[in-house]
């Protein structure tokens, strides 16, 4: 795709087509509402056994509304996007099982009537992400804030960067971002105003960056279109407090007591939200509490079994 070359189309519905056909599986997974979907829709029932869903992300407002709604408004933006609602939700109903791994979209895609959803939240490698990799004690000085994801546009990591700079001028703290995307020039140059923010490379070593969570004093995070935030739950696992917008699935992984909410795309009530967890001195403790219940990869694999069991048996 032009703005992250990293993301693909995939144009060739009837290869996609043939390739089902001739597979012929028992259960046909979808993870994209575009081509993936309208080859899926295309296939014949009896080339496949059931077709699941798994809505990863709320494309239509991750993408679109941020664009639209300062340009038209809220209510001509609704009636733009209504027509693409009715063919994603035809397309959707189509399939015996759709998961969500938030309530929030659960209830977004109940409204707009695909009563095959099912909430099954996202589990993390609790082998990995563990708070056993913190290195230090909790609290540290300077206090070590640490967020990490997709460097693009819809992420907003720029609010992060802006709320670090405004609790500067309270507390001492250093903030690294760990990711790469189409916004890393310009969120370098941000971060090239102070000095104690770092925009560290991507790595693929999951341990590397359970031990950059696990020995953070607090996760912050930023995007408030996401449908769940798998970052933010790893941060959770390793028994770090966290910071999250108050729109977006990022809010349901977080503890009572061991974050705090703030208004999505504030910078300012990000900051003051960031100053709050650190004053609370019970926060590491009770995140490191938190993070033995937290919801495994395990967990979230036997309840999409359970739900292709009840599908498959119907």
């Amino acid at each position: 795709m032009p703005y992250d070359p990293s993301y693909h189309w995939m144009l060739r519905v009837d290869k996609i087509r043939e390739l089902i056909e001739a597979e012929r599986p028992d259960v046909l997974e979808v993870h994209s509402p575009y081509f993936a979907a309208l080859s899926a829709a295309l296939t014949p029932s009896s080339a496949r056994g059931i077709t699941t869903f798994f809505w990863h992300s709320n494309h239509l407002d991750t993408y679109v509304r941020p664009w639209l709604v300062p340009k038209l408004g809220i209510r001509t933006t609704e009636n733009l996007l209504a027509p693409v609602w009715r063919f994603t939700g035809a397309l959707l109903r189509r399939c015996e099982a759709v998961f969500t791994a938030s309530r929030g979209e659960f209830a977004t895609l109940r409204g707009h009537g695909v009563n095959s959803s099912h909430c099954v939240p996202f589990g993390v490698d609790t082998k990995i992400f563990t708070p056993t990799r913190r290195s230090g004690q909790a609290p540290s000085s300077p206090l070590r804030l640490v967020g990490a994801g997709r460097l693009a546009f819809e992420k907003r990591w720029d609010v992060v960067i802006e709320a670090v700079k405004r609790v500067s001028k309270q507390v001492a703290v250093e903030f690294t971002l760990v990711g790469d995307g189409p916004e890393r020039p310009r969120l370098q140059a941000m971060a090239k105003e102070a000095s104690n923010i770092a925009i560290a490379q991507f790595t693929s070593d999951r341990g590397e960056l359970a031990g950059r969570f696990a020995s953070a004093d607090i996760y912050v995070h930023a995007c408030p279109y996401e449908t769940f935030g798998l970052t933010v739950a790893e941060a959770v696992a390793c028994g770090t407090p966290v910071v999250v917008p108050n729109h977006g699935g990022a809010q349901e992984s977080v503890a009572p007591g061991a974050s705090e909410t703030y208004r999505a795309l504030d910078p300012e009530d990000c900051a003051r939200a960031i100053v709050r967890l650190a004053k609370r001195h019970d926060a590491w403790s009770i995140a490191r509490a938190h993070a033995l219940g937290v919801r495994s990869v395990y967990d979230h694999i036997q309840d999409v079994l359970a739900v292709y069991e009840s599908c498959l048996n119907s």
